[in-house]
């Protein structure tokens, strides 16, 4: 579990911890910034521990509470605690409205750790939950054998929607002329013109008319080196890693563990205390280009590197469920650049 010390004066005032009671409950900490959706639950996972540190399995959970602010002003809000039996535990809510959350959980009046969040108005399951049935598969569609689809009628198609591999491999034999013409015909509307139904054709036309180019086996393309991004030196932990300002890079990271089942998280700040971000918190699981020995890359735009010229500190961290383990810190250097 990646702890941190909570520092600012958003919480007001320092409170004053028995060593039993943080020995009991944990290390006071800030959990890194997670999204949620509005309307939808919410799961904060935290552990708790015996004086000797071994997981404590046993906790009441009627002794839990919690206390939430809602964009530095205090809310009430329902949470509900759940024991995973492994001395994992889970605060459970609902957001009602969109905004950043920040959670305070205790432990018999003695405070467990401290979370921030934000609550969204939509994820990609709201926004395409609803287009599920129309994106099934095209078995499905096809399996329908010649029912009406999307206003086609049947007695156009008939059973010609059978299913791909059939259709494919008949060559549209069944297709009568009059529905989808021949091979290549002249076309009656727009100007006319000539229909092709493979690259062959087309290739085959643009060389009599302008000779061999790009659109075929002749063509060539010169790829400058570097052209859209660069590959810079691996990071390594609490190392210093350079870049350009204004540049697009593509940076080489490498764990030495097996990620496999983990997202992977990259976030820069300033300092490591400010709230701010410098670049917000992002999931760069896609670019993992070995699970295995957890490589990947972190990849900045442009934009990202348009930063003041100084030092950052960036972090990597993964995460599983109610596991979340920061990975790599380094130092970002935002370099001057010489050509502009």
């Amino acid at each position: 579990m990646n702890t941190k010390l909570l520092k600012g004066a958003f919480w007001g005032v320092v409170l004053s911890i028995p060593l039993w009671a943080v020995i009991i409950a944990g290390v006071l900490s800030v959990n890194a910034l997670a999204d949620f959706t509005v309307g939808r639950t919410m799961t904060e996972p935290f552990q708790m521990y015996n004086p000797d540190l071994s997981p404590r399995t046993n906790c009441n959970l009627t002794k839990f509470s919690a206390e939430t602010w809602l964009n530095d002003s205090r809310v009430a809000m329902s949470w509900t605690f759940r024991n995973q039996s492994t001395g994992d535990y889970d605060a459970i809510a609902t957001p009602a409205t969109p905004g950043d959350y920040k959670l305070a959980i205790f432990y018999d009046n003695t405070m467990v750790g401290t979370y921030t969040d934000t609550a969204r108005l939509w994820d990609i399951d709201t926004m395409y939950g609803s287009a599920g049935p129309r994106m099934s598969n095209l078995s499905t569609a096809t399996a329908r054998n010649g029912a009406a689809i999307a206003g086609i009628p049947t007695t156009t198609y008939g059973n010609r929607f059978t299913n791909s591999s059939t259709a494919i491999a008949r060559g549209f034999s069944a297709m009568p002329a009059n529905v989808w013409g021949a091979a290549t015909r002249t076309l009656t509307a727009g100007g006319g013109g000539t229909v092709y139904v493979n690259v062959t054709g087309i290739n085959n036309y643009l060389t009599a008319q302008h000779g061999s180019g790009l659109w075929s086996a002749a063509g060539t393309v010169s790829v400058l080196p570097f052209q859209g991004a660069a590959s810079y030196e691996t990071v390594a932990q609490g190392e210093d890693v350079h870049v350009t300002h204004g540049d697009s890079v593509a940076i080489p990271y490498s764990i030495g563990t097996n990620i496999t089942g983990y997202t992977v998280w990259f976030g820069v700040k300033t300092t490591p205390q400010d709230s701010a971000y410098a670049i917000a918190p992002r999931d760069i699981t896609a670019y993992v280009t070995n699970a295995s020995t957890g490589s990947g890359l972190i990849n900045l735009s442009t934009t990202d590197t348009a930063l003041p010229v100084r030092k950052y500190a960036a972090q990597v961290e993964i995460k599983n469920r109610s596991t979340v383990n920061t990975v790599l810190k380094f130092n970002l250097f935002i370099d001057a650049s010489v050509l502009n």
